[in-house]
Protein backbone atom coordinates (compact mmCIF):
# COMPACT_ATOMS: atom_id res chain seq x y z
CA UNK A 1 0.00 0.00 0.00
CA UNK A 2 1.46 3.38 -0.97
CA UNK A 3 1.77 6.29 1.44
CA UNK A 4 -1.51 7.94 0.33
CA UNK A 5 -3.39 4.67 0.53
CA UNK A 6 -2.11 4.06 4.04
CA UNK A 7 -3.07 7.57 5.08
CA UNK A 8 -6.53 7.12 3.58
CA UNK A 9 -7.12 3.86 5.43
CA UNK A 10 -5.87 5.24 8.73
CA UNK A 11 -7.79 8.48 8.26
CA UNK A 12 -11.11 6.73 7.70
CA UNK A 13 -10.51 4.53 10.71
CA UNK A 14 -9.74 7.41 13.04
CA UNK A 15 -11.33 10.51 11.57
CA UNK A 16 -14.41 10.55 13.77
CA UNK A 17 -13.57 7.98 16.42
CA UNK A 18 -12.68 10.87 18.71
CA UNK A 19 -13.23 14.64 18.58
CA UNK A 20 -10.08 15.46 16.63
CA UNK A 21 -9.55 19.17 16.25
CA UNK A 22 -8.06 18.76 12.78
CA UNK A 23 -8.74 16.51 9.84
CA UNK A 24 -6.07 13.86 9.21
CA UNK A 25 -6.24 14.84 5.53
CA UNK A 26 -5.73 18.56 6.02
CA UNK A 27 -2.19 19.71 6.61
CA UNK A 28 -1.99 21.94 9.70
CA UNK A 29 -1.61 25.62 8.78
CA UNK A 30 1.56 27.52 9.44
CA UNK A 31 -0.30 29.74 11.91
CA UNK A 32 -3.52 29.70 13.91
CA UNK A 33 -4.75 32.82 12.12
CA UNK A 34 -4.19 31.36 8.66
CA UNK A 35 -5.97 28.19 9.70
CA UNK A 36 -9.01 30.12 10.90
CA UNK A 37 -9.18 32.59 8.02
CA UNK A 38 -7.40 31.37 4.92
CA UNK A 39 -7.09 27.61 4.50
CA UNK A 40 -6.38 26.56 0.90
CA UNK A 41 -9.83 26.24 -0.73
CA UNK A 42 -8.98 22.73 -1.96
CA UNK A 43 -9.05 21.68 1.71
CA UNK A 44 -12.81 22.27 1.68
CA UNK A 45 -13.19 19.44 -0.82
CA UNK A 46 -10.79 17.13 0.99
CA UNK A 47 -12.45 17.71 4.34
CA UNK A 48 -15.96 17.17 3.00
CA UNK A 49 -14.95 14.01 1.15
CA UNK A 50 -13.54 12.64 4.39
CA UNK A 51 -16.72 13.52 6.27
CA UNK A 52 -19.03 11.94 3.70
CA UNK A 53 -16.95 8.76 3.49
CA UNK A 54 -17.06 8.42 7.27
CA UNK A 55 -20.81 9.09 7.21
CA UNK A 56 -21.50 6.46 4.52
CA UNK A 57 -19.29 3.97 6.35
CA UNK A 58 -21.40 4.37 9.49
CA UNK A 59 -18.52 5.87 11.47
CA UNK A 60 -20.38 9.09 12.26
CA UNK A 61 -23.81 10.71 11.94
CA UNK A 62 -25.16 13.93 10.47
CA UNK A 63 -25.83 15.24 13.98
CA UNK A 64 -22.24 14.50 15.00
CA UNK A 65 -20.89 16.32 11.96
CA UNK A 66 -23.10 19.34 12.64
CA UNK A 67 -21.89 19.31 16.24
CA UNK A 68 -18.36 19.29 14.83
CA UNK A 69 -19.14 22.54 13.01
CA UNK A 70 -20.19 24.15 16.28
CA UNK A 71 -17.19 22.72 18.16
CA UNK A 72 -14.36 23.53 15.77
CA UNK A 73 -15.60 25.98 13.16
CA UNK A 74 -17.97 28.45 14.79
CA UNK A 75 -17.72 30.98 17.62
CA UNK A 76 -20.89 32.41 19.13
CA UNK A 77 -20.71 35.58 21.20
CA UNK A 78 -23.20 36.50 23.96
CA UNK A 79 -24.62 39.33 21.83
CA UNK A 80 -25.85 36.84 19.23
CA UNK A 81 -23.09 37.71 16.76
CA UNK A 82 -21.28 34.64 15.46
CA UNK A 83 -18.33 33.82 13.21
CA UNK A 84 -18.01 30.70 11.05
CA UNK A 85 -14.87 29.59 9.25
CA UNK A 86 -14.93 28.56 5.60
CA UNK A 87 -14.21 24.94 6.60
CA UNK A 88 -17.33 24.86 8.76
CA UNK A 89 -19.51 26.39 6.04
CA UNK A 90 -18.18 23.87 3.53
CA UNK A 91 -18.91 20.96 5.85
CA UNK A 92 -22.48 22.15 6.44
CA UNK A 93 -23.01 22.59 2.71
CA UNK A 94 -21.71 19.20 1.66
CA UNK A 95 -24.09 17.51 4.11
CA UNK A 96 -26.94 19.20 2.20
CA UNK A 97 -25.81 19.09 -1.44
CA UNK A 98 -22.85 16.70 -1.59
CA UNK A 99 -19.43 17.29 -3.14
CA UNK A 100 -20.14 20.19 -5.46
CA UNK A 101 -16.71 21.63 -6.10
CA UNK A 102 -17.98 24.92 -7.54
CA UNK A 103 -19.92 25.57 -4.35
CA UNK A 104 -17.39 24.24 -1.84
CA UNK A 105 -14.51 26.25 -3.31
CA UNK A 106 -16.53 29.45 -3.00
CA UNK A 107 -16.86 29.53 0.79
CA UNK A 108 -15.15 32.22 2.85
CA UNK A 109 -15.46 33.07 6.56
CA UNK A 110 -18.69 34.79 7.57
CA UNK A 111 -19.63 37.19 10.32
CA UNK A 112 -23.34 36.99 11.14
CA UNK A 113 -25.00 39.84 13.04
CA UNK A 114 -28.52 39.71 14.53
CA UNK A 115 -30.93 42.46 13.47
CA UNK A 116 -33.89 44.04 15.24
CA UNK A 117 -34.74 47.53 14.00
CA UNK A 118 -37.53 49.64 12.59
CA UNK A 119 -35.81 50.85 9.43
CA UNK A 120 -33.96 48.11 7.52
CA UNK A 121 -32.32 50.67 5.21
CA UNK A 122 -30.11 51.63 8.17
CA UNK A 123 -28.17 48.42 7.53
CA UNK A 124 -26.60 50.07 4.46
CA UNK A 125 -24.67 52.38 6.78
CA UNK A 126 -23.30 49.60 8.99
CA UNK A 127 -19.63 48.68 8.72
CA UNK A 128 -17.72 45.51 9.54
CA UNK A 129 -13.96 45.12 9.81
CA UNK A 130 -11.70 42.10 10.10
CA UNK A 131 -8.32 42.75 11.69
CA UNK A 132 -5.30 40.54 12.31
CA UNK A 133 -3.25 41.40 15.39
CA UNK A 134 0.21 40.72 16.70
CA UNK A 135 0.88 39.28 20.16
CA UNK A 136 0.67 42.78 21.68
CA UNK A 137 -2.73 43.47 20.18
CA UNK A 138 -1.46 45.85 17.51
CA UNK A 139 -3.24 45.76 14.15
CA UNK A 140 -1.07 44.29 11.39
CA UNK A 141 -3.72 44.48 8.66
CA UNK A 142 -7.41 45.31 8.39
CA UNK A 143 -10.10 44.60 5.81
CA UNK A 144 -13.40 46.41 5.40
CA UNK A 145 -16.31 44.14 4.53
CA UNK A 146 -16.50 43.28 0.84
CA UNK A 147 -20.18 42.34 0.81
CA UNK A 148 -23.20 42.04 3.09
CA UNK A 149 -26.47 40.15 2.77
CA UNK A 150 -29.48 41.23 4.88
CA UNK A 151 -31.75 38.31 5.77
CA UNK A 152 -34.59 40.15 7.50
CA UNK A 153 -38.36 39.80 7.76
CA UNK A 154 -41.09 42.09 9.10
CA UNK A 155 -42.42 41.42 12.56
CA UNK A 156 -45.00 43.86 13.79
CA UNK A 157 -43.60 47.37 13.38
CA UNK A 158 -39.97 46.27 13.14
CA UNK A 159 -37.68 43.97 11.20
CA UNK A 160 -35.79 41.00 12.58
CA UNK A 161 -33.22 38.60 11.20
CA UNK A 162 -29.50 38.66 10.42
CA UNK A 163 -26.91 40.36 8.26
CA UNK A 164 -24.13 38.19 6.81
CA UNK A 165 -20.78 39.90 6.20
CA UNK A 166 -17.90 38.60 4.11
CA UNK A 167 -14.48 40.17 3.63
CA UNK A 168 -13.24 38.55 0.41
CA UNK A 169 -14.50 36.31 -2.35
CA UNK A 170 -14.11 32.58 -2.91
CA UNK A 171 -11.60 30.76 -5.08
CA UNK A 172 -14.01 30.53 -8.02
CA UNK A 173 -15.10 34.16 -8.38
CA UNK A 174 -12.90 36.19 -6.01
CA UNK A 175 -11.62 38.67 -5.26
CA UNK A 176 -9.21 37.14 -2.79
CA UNK A 177 -7.47 39.23 -0.10
CA UNK A 178 -4.41 41.21 -1.18
CA UNK A 179 -1.03 39.53 -0.81
CA UNK A 180 -0.16 41.97 1.97
CA UNK A 181 -3.04 40.59 4.05
CA UNK A 182 -1.85 36.99 3.56
CA UNK A 183 1.62 38.04 4.70
CA UNK A 184 0.25 39.85 7.76
CA UNK A 185 -2.03 36.94 8.65
CA UNK A 186 0.93 34.58 8.54
CA UNK A 187 2.69 36.71 11.17
CA UNK A 188 -0.41 37.48 13.23
CA UNK A 189 -1.30 36.02 16.61
CA UNK A 190 -5.02 36.80 16.85
CA UNK A 191 -8.10 38.12 15.03
CA UNK A 192 -10.53 40.89 15.88
CA UNK A 193 -13.90 41.55 14.26
CA UNK A 194 -15.36 45.02 14.66
CA UNK A 195 -18.83 46.37 13.95
CA UNK A 196 -20.09 49.92 13.61
CA UNK A 197 -23.89 50.08 13.62
CA UNK A 198 -24.96 53.70 13.68
CA UNK A 199 -23.74 54.99 17.01
CA UNK A 200 -23.07 51.51 18.37
CA UNK A 201 -19.72 49.77 18.18
CA UNK A 202 -18.80 46.18 18.96
CA UNK A 203 -15.52 44.30 19.14
CA UNK A 204 -15.26 40.51 18.90
CA UNK A 205 -11.79 39.07 19.59
CA UNK A 206 -10.65 35.61 18.53
CA UNK A 207 -7.41 34.21 19.93
CA UNK A 208 -5.67 30.83 20.12
CA UNK A 209 -5.77 31.05 23.91
CA UNK A 210 -9.55 31.38 23.96
CA UNK A 211 -10.39 29.26 20.91
CA UNK A 212 -7.43 26.91 20.36
CA UNK A 213 -9.35 24.49 18.11
CA UNK A 214 -10.90 27.06 15.76
CA UNK A 215 -10.06 26.35 12.13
Amino acid sequence: MDRWGAALFLGLALAFAQPLSRSPYVEPPTSWVLGALLPPPIHHLTYCQEALEALYAGQTTVDALLARVERFHRVRFPSGVYFTTSMGLALEACLKVGLRSDLLLSFVPQLVVPVSLRDPTAIKGWKAFLEVLDAKGQVLASLFHLDFTPLVYPEGQSYRGHVVYTFWGGAVFGPRPPESFYEAAGRAHAIRLRLERGGKRGSYPLSPERYPDLW
